[in-house]
């Protein structure tokens, strides 16, 4: 806490967090706590569908009684069953998967599927104006639409451990927050494994599938710094992120604090959902937000570049565009469009990102 901050707590007492008028809004009831989720995703970007499998490790809290339930909503369930495989008695509907046990199993094993869910997991491809863009899929669980692809207490202040696997076709790069344990092919199938160590919320976990292209960078110390780019996009790459090996040092040097995981990944998606955003991992951070494009009167980056965006993780970024607004073209202004139904703010106008959901092909 600043100085400052200090002073108005002592002088006026502890300010209220929610603005006036906003109710209260309370943390879900739970009768278990989730220790550890093992989760494999499995996703195809060309037909966007998915389908999983969890392995839920719980422990019944006091006040367990005969139930507990799960927060997994928009896909079709396939079997809940205890750890050893014997069916688990359950309910599923309205946003919940509810299981019925006199004694809660030690852990819980449930397999589902989906087809381009509305939110949590997004899925981008051709597009009338691009037809010659590539297939991606990739997450952006937050706040709490991470229960749109897996089972889990969708609640950020719910925090465990992870073990995570995704996998797509062969030629897709697999990338995901946690600590990579392996990447190997298989049956037509390229297989990545990760591990989460230190607690983290649902709404943290990220997986990209992408056909990319990958750039090292000079390593920090021991951080390994990575860059990967939607393959015949490399070009920009230096321009862009060259300058965040000398970020990480600047940072470092100027907090007296070492950059503190072991590698710092940059990912350019298409079509991210949110101006900035960032997810954690046990080692990896990640952030995600939208990326600039040379200005064509000058050939030099728009204002919001990564030069001066200091971060402390891996990033996930998404290629700007350029134009008027409804859709004509123009050299050197920005894009930018509604979404969710809301405007974005002027000072996300003229740093010319622009948030969006994926254009529906």
């Amino acid at each position: 806490m600043s100085q400052s901050a200090v002073a108005r707590a002592l002088a006026f007492g502890p300010m209220p967090f929610a603005e006036p008028g906003v109710p209260r809004h309370y943390a879900p009831d739970r009768t278990v706590r989730i220790e550890h989720i093992d989760l494999r995703l499995s996703v195809d970007p060309v037909e966007r569908t998915f389908s999983g499998t969890a392995r839920l490790r719980v422990r019944p809290l006091a006040s367990y009684e005969g139930r507990f339930a799960f927060d997994l909503d928009e896909v079709k369930l396939g079997t809940v069953t205890d750890g050893e495989g014997a069916p688990l008695e359950h309910r599923f509907g309205d946003g919940k998967l509810e299981i019925l046990a006199p004694s809660a199993p030690s852990e819980v094993v449930v397999t589902w599927s989906g087809a381009e869910p509305q939110r949590g997991l997004y899925f981008t491809g051709p597009t009338e104006a691009d037809p010659e863009r590539q297939h991606m899929a990739w997450t952006q669980c937050q706040d709490e639409d991470g229960h749109f692809v897996f089972p889990c207490h969708d609640h950020p202040g719910v925090k465990h451990s992870w073990s995570l696997t995704l996998d797509a076709p062969v030629g897709y790069t697999v990338l995901c927050s946690g600590g990579r344990v392996s990447v190997e092919e298989a049956d037509g199938r390229v297989v990545g494994r990760f591990e989460v160590a230190q607690p983290m919320p649902a709404y943290l976990v990220s997986f990209v599938a992408a056909r990319l292209s990958e750039v090292r960078a000079r390593d920090v110390g021991d951080v390994s710094i990575r860059y990967f780019v939607p393959e015949g996009q490399e070009e920009p790459i230096e321009r862009t992120f060259g300058r965040t090996p000398d970020m990480i040092e600047h940072f470092s040097s100027v907090t007296g604090v070492p950059y503190p995981w072991p590698r710092y990944d940059q990912v350019v998606v298409h079509d991210f959902i949110f101006g900035a955003w960032r997810t954690s991992g046990a080692r990896p951070w990640l952030r995600s937000c939208w990326s600039t494009t040379r200005r064509a009167s000058t050939g030099r980056p728009t204002p919001w570049s990564p030069t001066s965006w200091p971060t402390n993780g891996s990033v996930i970024w998404s290629p700007a565009r350029t134009g008027r607004r409804g859709g004509s073209t123009s050299p050197g202004r920005p894009t930018w469009r509604r979404c969710g139904g809301s405007t974005p703010s002027p000072l996300k106008r003229r740093r010319g990102t622009a948030t969006r959901r994926p254009a529906a092909t």
